[in-house]
C-alpha cells in the first residue's frame, strides 16, 4: 500500500493508498480531500464512502495533475483519521460516531488542527 498525496487536475488535494490497476488508471483507497484553512488542516471524505458499496474508485491517470510522497506526521495523521472512519462505518452505532467525534476533538486541542 502506497499512500501519496494527488493533486488532481481540477484543483483537489486529496491524501490516499494508490494503486495501478491497469495502463492508464489508477485505484484510490480511502481518498480523503484536505485543505489549509487559517493553518488548520481540514480533512473530509473526497468520496461518499457511508454510500459507497466498497472504499476505492478507479480514476483516468490523466486526471491528476501531480503525485507527491507525505511527510511521516500527515501519513500518521491521516491512517488515524482513516482508522477512525471506519471503525464508525463498520460499527454504524452512535456511540462510535460521539467517541470518533470525541477523539478528534481531542486531536484538534492538542495539535491545534480542525478536522471536518
Amino acid at each position: 500500500m502506497t499512500i501519496q498525496i494527488l493533486r488532481l487536475k481540477d484543483g483537489a488535494d486529496v491524501i490516499c493508498s494508490t494503486e495501478n490497476t491497469s495502463p492508464g488508471m489508477i485505484e484510490l483507497t480511502l481518498p480523503m480531500e484536505f485543505r489549509l484553512v487559517n493553518q488548520n488542516l481540514v480533512l473530509q471524505h473526497w468520496l461518499p464512502l457511508a454510500a459507497m458499496k466498497g472504499n476505492s474508485v478507479k480514476i483516468p491517470r490523466e486526471e491528476v495533475f501531480c503525485y507527491m510522497e507525505p511527510n511521516e506526521n500527515f501519513q500518521e495523521y491521516y491512517m488515524t483519521a482513516v482508522k477512525k472512519v471506519t471503525a464508525a462505518l463498520d460499527e454504524g452505532l452512535e456511540e462510535e460516531e460521539e467517541e470518533m467525534l470525541a477523539a478528534m476533538e481531542e486531536l484538534e486541542n492538542i495539535k491545534g488542527l480542525e478536522i471536518h
